[in-house]
Order: C-alpha cells, then structure tokens, then sequence
C-alpha cells in the first residue's frame, strides 16, 4: 500500500534511489512487486515506483517491470500512467526483455499508426523513434501512415512536431526520422 500512497510513493522512490542494494529495501521492493507489477505501472501514484524502479532498482527489479510492461504493452501505452512507464522502459535499453518489448510493440501491422492517433500513444511512438535499434522502422512506418496520421489531432502533431517547439518529425519528403 506504500507504493500506492499519495505520500509513500515518494518514500519509496527515495529509497530505491539511494539504497536499492539494501536488504530492506530489496525486500520491500519485492513485496510491492508481488502484489502486481502491471497494476503498479497503471496506479496514479505506483507508476512513478515503477519509474524509480527501471531507473535505480536491482537487476532482477528491472527485469520484473520490464517483463510486465513487455506483456501489456499496447494497454500500456495508451494509459495515462502506464505510458509513462513504458517510455522508460524504452530508454532503459540495457535491460533485459527491452527487445521484446520494441518487439511486442512493431509486430501488428497498423499498430504504431494507431497509437501515434492516440494522445498517450503519440508519446510513447516519440519515445520508439529515439531508440537507435529500430529508428529508421518507425520512420519507413510513419511515412507509410501518413496520409491517415495528417487527418488525426496526435498525429499531425507528430509528423509535424509543433508540440513544445520540437524540430520537424519528417524531413520534406525524405524518409528519415529527425530527432524529436
């Protein structure tokens, strides 16, 4: 329940941070864990121990909100919460199963258009285009959406990339994904 407290999730953030390797901690961690990874990353307070967990946890912890977030992905990232975990899933590319989760996300044909048409969606396609291994997949992928993501609210703002004053999604008629 600590996990899941307006004030107790930022207790065990700090602790993951500053003594993950503890004893304690690592028991603490595992009991929150045990209780569900994948409700933890959907909780309005749990998903930022989630985060702190990809961040600073132990390797085993990493590997147990990786294993969840791989399995739900596509729920994920069209969640308030849970899309926030998945972006860092995504940057944590040491990690073990980060494979499998760009995997579970690129494998359905028309998938990651569909979530770039999504208002949490469009953020976690951002977040796949500046993972280096599959850049250049999400762009060819992109551009071949692109008429359908012009006529949607998130994906013009993604092809575009006029959100926070962002460089240009797609450079003028080339297929390369420029840094957003």
């Amino acid at each position: 329940r600590l996990a899941r407290n307006a004030k107790g999730h930022s207790l065990m953030c700090t602790l993951i941070e500053f003594s993950a390797g503890e004893p304690s901690t690592s028991q603490l961690v595992q009991e929150v864990l045990s209780a569900g990874a994948t409700e933890l990353c959907c909780h309005r307070y749990g998903f930022n121990v989630a985060v702190a967990i990809l961040s600073n946890g132990l390797a085993w912890q990493k590997a147990q909100i990786m294993a969840a977030v791989s399995s739900n992905a596509q729920r994920l990232s069209r969640h308030r919460f849970g899309s926030q975990v998945l972006l860092q899933a995504l940057a944590c590319n040491h990690v073990r199963g980060h494979g499998a989760l760009i995997d579970e996300l690129l494998h359905c044909h028309g998938t990651l258009v569909k979530l770039a048409c999504h208002c949490f969606g469009a953020q976690v396609v951002r977040g796949l285009s500046e993972c280096t291994s599959c850049r250049e997949v999400v762009s060819a992928i992109l551009v071949k959406g692109e008429s359908r993501l012009r006529k949607d609210r998130y994906g013009s703002l993604l092809l575009n990339g006029r959100r926070g004053g962002e460089q240009s999604a797609i450079n003028s008629g080339r297929t390369g994904w420029v840094g957003v």
